[in-house]
């Protein structure tokens, strides 16, 4: 794994670009089964993707992308005051949004194991792990599984710490 440093800007789009340069410099085709608002990609050309597409099942050829990336809801809310839950598929009152954790988990592995089919060389997965009802859901447990499963070896992970007021 990288013992690299990322600091400076913290938007989504910067730190995909930092990837890329740490240990993608010889991609050439991307496809990114969640592109959403397409904000990962403002610091980088636009990468191929079909919002038609199930992310669980796209029918494209297997490896045929040098990278796939995959960015699924990571918990599943109730309905939201605000438009947050809804913009990263976290309300559960929008249409196909998971209900609950356990479909979270289902979205995530069922979604991870068909990005590393149609990848042919390197997996780029945003997820976090949640506290739902008291318990903690480990979201990176289950990719770091199934990347072993699939013999896929993780290159790298991020973790981003906040300073505590001293």
């Amino acid at each position: 794994m990288s013992n690299q440093v990322v600091r400076g800007d913290l938007s989504s789009s910067s730190i995909i670009r930092d990837i890329f340069q740490m240990h993608m410099n010889d991609v050439v085709t991307i496809f990114d089964l969640t592109y959403g608002n397409g904000t990962f990609w403002n610091d980088l050309d636009i990468p191929m993707f079909d919002p038609s597409l199930d992310f669980r099942n796209t029918g494209l050829a297997s490896r045929s992308y040098d990278c796939v990336v995959f960015d699924p809801p990571f918990t599943a809310n109730g309905p939201s005051s605000n438009s947050h839950n809804a913009r990263y598929g976290a309300d559960r009152s929008q249409n196909g949004s998971p209900q609950n954790i356990h479909e979270v988990r289902a979205l995530l592995a069922s979604g991870l194991i068909e990005a590393m089919r149609i990848s042919s060389k390197f997996v780029l997965l945003k997820t976090q792990d949640v506290i739902e009802s008291g318990k903690l859901h480990s979201s990176t447990g289950l990719a770091f599984t199934l990347f072993k499963e699939f013999d896929f070896r993780v290159m790298d992970y991020g973790l981003c710490g906040l300073r505590c007021s001293t």
